[in-house]
């Protein structure tokens, strides 16, 4: 899957904010998807982005001096039912 092609790239949007990276996954559907804006003093990695029609994840570690932090972002499209997103994301999270 192409993640640079997305909706709201074809209509002019600009994510930019200054002093912040936008990091996002778009939708394979006609519009929407995941993004966090990440102050551009943090130093951190993308784990993982993938998309796909039910739900897209966005993770992010966070990488601190003695520690670090992972953030997931999610969008969850209600046309599944709970229950599947529920097992994906517990599947992910064991991960």
């Amino acid at each position: 899957m192409n993640l640079t092609s997305t909706n709201s790239v074809n209509c002019g949007f600009n994510p930019s904010l200054p002093g912040f990276n936008f990091e996002f996954v778009p939708t394979p559907l006609a519009a929407g998807g995941v993004g966090m804006y990440i102050n551009d003093v943090l130093n951190y990695k993308i784990k993982d982005r993938w998309a796909n029609e039910a739900f897209q994840p966005l993770w992010i570690k966070i990488i601190q001096p003695k520690n670090s932090n992972i953030i997931c972002g999610v969008i969850y499209r209600s046309t599944i039912h709970r229950s599947v997103f529920k097992l994906t994301l517990k599947k992910l999270l064991k991960n």
